[in-house]
């Protein structure tokens, strides 16, 4: 088998509690005790937030994909926390197929302003009028890094440079 470089520890999302993929004991070592109790919580779900390796770089995985406000809102909650407990700066967050609301985008802006000091770069899929119109607004706020990419590799090459 060939080493891809490419390691994927996965917290999941069946609202209202987080639940782990299977992985190895080892690899919940490297997680804060909070996230590790919710995601021991439930066993069953599919596959939101998750921080995968490139490059020898982490990168935390934000799967918004086809979920409602309040789904998106929870996990949004749940990756602030994951950010401001875990040293990792770069994020990647897929909105494809997912309708941003006003409520989303409020706590779009208090995570943004809470985690200045924690974020280095962060990816955008899924990007369209309407959502760049979004994000013109939070870049012209907010002193942040954050580009749009089509497709997740583009994504992740910024995010590892």
């Amino acid at each position: 088998m060939q080493n891809t470089g490419k390691t994927t520890l996965t917290i999941s999302l069946r609202h209202p509690k987080f639940v782990m993929s299977t992985r190895s004991d080892w690899q919940l070592a490297f997680l804060p005790v909070e996230i590790v109790m919710k995601a021991k919580a439930n066993k069953t779900g599919t596959e939101r937030l998750s921080i995968e390796v490139h490059g020898g770089k982490e990168i935390i995985m934000v799967d918004y994909r086809r979920l409602k406000e309040k789904e998106m809102i929870e996990l949004h909650q749940a990756n602030f926390d994951w950010v401001t407990q875990t040293r990792t700066q770069l994020i990647l967050f897929d909105y494809r197929n997912c309708c941003v609301t006003p409520a989303f985008v409020v706590e779009a802006k208090k995570f943004t302003a809470a985690t200045l000091k924690h974020i280095y770069k962060v990816g955008l899929l899924g990007i369209d009028s309407v959502k760049s119109w979004i994000l013109k607004g939070i870049l012209l706020t907010y002193p942040v890094n954050f580009k749009p990419f089509h497709t997740k590799e583009e994504a992740s090459q910024f995010l590892t440079e």
